[in-house]
């Protein structure tokens, strides 16, 4: 492969310029030339085609690579294309679209399909179990967990000094999604027992997703508790100041009932900040009990929530479900927290042990050499 001259020089790849994501799943640093465009949101004018992009032709030029995000690209130039669960995002009930996808996906134009973590490579290859061409669907699949860039910074914490009051940051504004009721149930519990620790959510509070009951005026009473004295709730924050917000609390807070991905847990974690998380989805493969806490949660064998997109979300015994889980990882999360004020020897472990995972599973460095290496391999590729 050395004589191969696609080695020799800089690939041109059209990357995605209006998915957040993308700079998570793509080279922060590339010795390959990465010329990120805006896409053509398919999906807003035939909603069947939300699974496929047509990436924006201007400025003019053409490219060795398309490297997609979550949507499969048309057109002639050869792809690689990552996702973070579904693949292709149409659905088999939309029949022509999902057949043109799948082609798409199991042709000699699709090089690679990169997975976000195993569990959505699972998730994935799970879906299409009974596909005829599962097999080459496999092959094609690779597994590279997000990159994060890593500050060159010291952890600001004294596990020699007692907390007087324990930080923990929610981010998410799908409130309840996330987890934003486990937190304000967190703080109401806390405030009762006596423990010493603060709340700070932002969030815009967004509730009735997929995850969530559906009934008006369920989620008013959680609503109420950002209120609570030992509770601050900002609607919205740029970026940074989140970052910063997380990097000098002692804890991020993500006991989420539906997530394929958490970037502001892993953002914390490069700031020395470990999370309290459910065990689902990716969360296992990034945090382990000397980086951070999972929290058991009823999952499917891919490890999603058991009970996401229940038919019966309008249902008393649905709402029953959720509030009974609520109340029991808030329950959970106390007893976590009130060891750590306890122990700020213990904290400390984990906040050493955060920055190590995030050094060693999450590093944007190492995530830059696999996508140059990725792209080379792809167009050796026939």
């Amino acid at each position: 492969m050395t004589g191969d001259p696609i080695i020799s020089r800089q690939i041109k790849v059209l990357g995605t310029q209006n998915q957040d994501d993308f700079v998570y799943n793509s080279p922060p640093f590339s010795r390959h030339r990465i010329d990120r465009r805006r896409y053509v949101p398919l999906g807003r004018i035939y909603k069947p085609m939300d699974g496929a992009k047509v990436m924006t032709p201007w400025p003019l030029g053409g490219a060795d690579l398309v490297h997609a995000w979550r949507r499969i690209p048309l057109g002639p130039t050869p792809f690689v294309v990552g996702f973070d669960w579904h693949l292709p995002l149409t659905w088999e009930h939309s029949t022509q679209s999902f057949a043109m996808l799948m082609d798409a996906l199991l042709s000699p134009k699709c090089r690679r399909i990169v997975a976000s973590s195993q569990a959505a490579a699972s998730a994935m290859l799970h879906r299409h179990e009974k596909h005829p061409r599962h097999g080459e669907l496999q092959t094609k699949t690779v597994v590279r967990l997000p990159g994060i860039d890593i500050p060159d910074t010291q952890d600001w914490f004294d596990p020699n000094k007692k907390i007087d009051e324990l930080r923990l940051v929610f981010v998410g504004d799908h409130f309840a999604r996330k987890g934003g009721c486990v937190a304000v149930k967190l703080a109401e519990k806390a405030l009762a027992a006596g423990v010493p620790l603060h709340i700070t959510i932002v969030s815009s509070q967004t509730c009735g997703v997929w995850t969530d009951p559906t009934r008006p005026g369920f989620f008013d009473p959680y609503l109420k508790l950002c209120s609570l004295p030992n509770v601050t709730l900002i609607p919205s924050l740029p970026k940074a100041e989140t970052l910063d917000l997380i990097g000098h609390s002692h804890l991020t807070l993500m006991p989420s009932f539906g997530d394929t991905l958490e970037y502001t847990v892993m953002e914390g974690m490069a700031r020395h900040t470990p999370a309290i998380v459910t065990a689902t989805c990716s969360f296992p493969e990034f945090i382990d009990a000397d980086s951070g806490v999972l929290l058991p949660l009823e999952t499917t064998c891919q490890g999603e929530w058991k009970h996401i997109g229940d038919p019966g979300r309008d249902k008393p015994e649905f709402e029953a479900l959720f509030a009974n889980t609520v109340d029991r990882l808030a329950e959970q999360t106390l007893a976590v927290c009130a060891d750590l004020i306890a122990n700020p020897a213990r904290l400390g472990e984990l906040r050493k042990g955060a920055r190590r995972m995030a050094e060693t599973k999450l590093n944007a460095k190492d995530a830059s050499r696999f996508w140059d290496e990725l792209y080379v391999e792809a167009l050796s590729r026939r």
